[in-house]
């Protein structure tokens, strides 16, 4: 006599048994995979560093594809951008697309270095070496975009134009068309090129629903030799001048959020209540038709670094600085007109009139401002209070997240040089200490929110969620 069993039924009873062959089970292994995975390594060695970076990440892939890389190395003097690209073009997979940038490696606004840090990893501050988070989702697409100056004397301007050519060419490289909505976009420019227009040329493209995440590179920053050190990567060229962005396209969720870890004194300055009077470009020169470095010292209680500069600078009828200590910890929160956005600045140093030069953004006459003053408590939990916003306005639980990446302006560690190696906390409590994180510094940053879109931003941070 034959007996004759249902199929489903004699899974469940090989399960039971303990018998179920691999092959049968790997459809639900396969969806417990995480898509996104994290590899890094500190070797001094690009060719090294990029294979032992890579290895952490194959080994978790399997026999899925990386259709995205993200990398973010050190700005650092040793560092061999040339020789960082071809190691990665040599190591990644053919079809794998590559978007990176360095992050800032110094501050120095004496003639010793403030601060020094590398990158953020699941393991702590990376301070050479690369790191690498791979989006390894199920028939993601991707594609990167990017321009190059029209000689070395040309910085690229920011303009509309050249927003819209850069992302349609990221569109056209992941076999997309414009009416395909990607789920998130990435950008990255050299600290001397602004992102205002770019990012409007952009979001006329893909739409003000699509996050855009990213910033400025930065390497070693010094106020007497400026900028340098800092490159933008593809897995075919490093520049120093090149404006970078990828899109990806998949069956995932982002969400996204950026803010400030400063703390609002509304009974110093009052909250948005103090009308810039007067002010040309990035450069505020009255407040309440008071001289802003006159309210300035006068919110922080008659500063004397402040109060002191202002004074020598009237009497020597020179510019003068504030010095790094007020200008990293201490910050403009300024209204942009009646849509309830602001942008964050800070006032580095003033003219024998009062007027404040500030960075990074321009200033419009008529806007509002108010005092913001970051504590190291503040800095050290920004990317936990970002990670823990940005799942909130997708209502993304916990358990949900498949990663995190991460920006943060470099002045943030130029103000409390501990920054760096205690932000880890605060970010795992929000994610999951078992969950894969990238993060770089830079001279400044692109964040996104649902509320205002996509934004050029300085003295912040912003965090980018991924679903499972």
């Amino acid at each position: 006599m034959t007996l004759s069993f249902p199929f489903k039924s004699l899974i469940s009873i090989t399960i039971m048994m303990g018998l179920l062959p691999i092959g049968l089970m790997s459809c639900s292994e396969d969806k417990e995979k995480n898509p996104i995975i994290y590899g890094g390594s500190s070797n001094a060695d690009p060719l090294a560093a990029v294979q032992e970076a890579w290895d952490k990440i194959e080994n978790e892939l399997d026999d899925r594809q990386a259709a995205l890389v993200l990398m973010t190395t050190p700005g650092a003097p040793e560092l061999n951008a040339t020789a960082l690209q071809q190691a990665v073009d040599a190591t990644l997979p053919g079809t794998t697309k590559v978007w990176g940038l360095t992050s800032a490696y110094q501050v120095v606004f004496g003639t010793e270095p403030d601060a020094t840090i590398g990158i953020f990893t699941p393991e702590g501050l990376l301070p050479s070496g690369v790191g690498f988070m791979a989006l390894a989702y199920k028939d993601m697409k991707a594609g990167i975009g990017s321009m190059a100056p029209e000689s070395a004397d040309v910085k690229i301007l920011d303009t509309k134009e050249n927003g819209q050519t850069v992302i349609k060419a990221a569109i056209a490289d992941a076999g997309m068309t414009e009416q395909d909505k990607p789920k998130v976009v990435f950008i990255v420019s050299c600290s001397s090129t602004p992102l205002f227009e770019i990012l409007k040329g952009i979001t006329e493209v893909v739409g003000s629903d699509v996050p855009v995440i990213g910033g400025r590179s930065a390497g070693i920053h010094s106020f007497l030799a400026g900028f340098q050190y800092e490159y933008q990567f593809t897995r075919s060229r490093a520049s120093e001048d090149d404006l970078v962005v990828a899109v990806a396209y998949g069956d995932f969720k982002v969400a996204s959020y950026w803010g400030y870890g400063h703390d609002e004194y509304p009974e110093k300055s009052g909250v948005l209540g103090n009308v810039v009077s007067t002010a040309n470009g990035a450069r505020i020169g009255t407040i309440d038709d008071r001289p802003c470095a006159e309210v300035y010292a006068e919110w922080l209680d008659n500063n004397e670094l402040i109060t002191t500069a202002y004074e020598n600078a009237m009497a020597e009828d020179v510019n003068k600085g504030f010095g790094a200590e007020i200008w990293t910890r201490n910050a403009f929160k300024v209204s942009e007109g009646d849509t309830g956005a602001f942008i964050t600045i800070s006032a580095t140093q003033t003219t024998p009139d009062g007027t404040c030069a500030t960075c990074c953004s321009t200033v419009e006459e008529g806007a509002t401002a108010s005092l913001l003053s970051v504590t190291a408590a503040g800095a050290n939990g920004i990317f936990g209070k970002m990670i823990d916003q940005a799942r909130r306005s997708e209502n993304m639980a916990k358990d949900d997240v498949a990663g995190a990446f991460l920006v943060a302006c470099e002045s943030l560690l130029a103000g409390y040089p501990e920054f760096g190696s205690q932000v880890l906390g605060p970010i795992q409590s929000n994610i999951g200490a078992d969950k894969p994180i990238l993060g770089f510094l830079g001279s400044s940053e692109v964040g996104y929110t649902k509320e205002h879109g996509a934004r050029h931003l300085s003295f912040s941070a912003a965090a980018t969620v991924f679903s499972k």
